[in-house]
Parts: structure tokens; C-alpha cells; sequence
């Protein structure tokens, strides 16, 4: 799980992508080449931003979580 905001992460790293609206945020990462990869959407709920799609992926295999 990525513990810093995307707007901070190391680029020479990781490679990121992220869109913003006005009631939603997506955002990715992913090392290149190395099957680690991550994505979170978020919603904005009544002026409050919300966690509502979550996927981990790394060695150990893939995590999702689909809070909508």
C-alpha cells in the first residue's frame, strides 16, 4: 500500500498516473517491469473525500478491496 501522497512519490522509482474531477480522484503506481503495482479511487461524498476502490499487487499476489 502506497503511504505517500502521489504527488510525492519518487518518480525515478516508481511511475505514476493519476485524474482528478470534481467528486472523484484515481490515481496508480507501479515499479516497472517488476509486477508491483497499486490503485485507489476515491469519491467525494458529501464534502468528504472517501476511499471506495483499493488493489495491491506485489509478489505474494493481488489485494483488492471494493468499498463503494
Amino acid at each position: 500500500m502506497l503511504k505517500t501522497r502521489i504527488f510525492d512519490v519518487d518518480t525515478t522509482e516508481f511511475k505514476i498516473e493519476f485524474k482528478k474531477n470534481n467528486d472523484s480522484f484515481y490515481q496508480k503506481y507501479w515499479i516497472e517491469n517488476s509486477g508491483f503495482w497499486g490503485e485507489y479511487k476515491f469519491k467525494l461524498i458529501e464534502n468528504k473525500w472517501y476511499l471506495v476502490y483499493a488493489v495491491d499487487h506485489n509478489l505474494l499476489g493481488e489485494f483488492g478491496y471494493f468499498l463503494s
